[in-house]
């Protein structure tokens, strides 16, 4: 087990069936299953940003080798012209500052000439599993 040994609640972000989440999208969304809905959902290819997304864009594009310098977004631009990218959509946790939230998400649209979108997103996932390791500090698992 993982958390063997340790002194402090390790949890892991599950889904309804236990298994783990995919990613920060996923967990937003509610799930792997609300996850494909969303995705399938969609009228055409969009770029889906959170709160963390939207703060740090540039510097994620240049870590995943998007952009070589993140000052000159030209390189993205191209990617996104390929991708045939219609939409920016934000995922609102109702966590941090609304209006720099959508400052951003509005600077990234135009940006790109992308449409902005709002989707309204969930923290049950995680509201789990904090839950989860308040019951281990209080319980912890043998």
């Amino acid at each position: 087990m993982i958390t063997a040994g340790s002194r402090v609640p390790i949890t892991i972000l599950k889904d309804g069936d236990g298994s783990m989440i995919d990613d920060c999208f996923g967990t937003e969304l509610g799930g792997k299953e609300e996850y494909r809905n969303f995705l399938i959902s969609q009228k055409g290819p969009a770029y889906v940003l959170n709160t963390m997304w939207a703060a740090n864009w540039r510097t994620f594009m240049q870590d995943v080798q998007m952009l070589h310098d993140p000052n000159n977004v030209e390189e993205a631009k191209e990617v996104f012209k390929y991708m045939d990218y219609k939409s920016a959509i934000g995922l609102n946790t109702g966590l941090g500052d609304p209006d720099a939230f959508e400052h951003q998400l509005q600077e990234f649209a135009s940006i790109f000439d992308l449409e902005m979108e709002h989707h309204r997103a969930t923290l049950k996932i995680v509201e789990r599993s904090y839950n989860e390791a308040k019951r281990f500090l209080s319980d912890p698992p043998m």
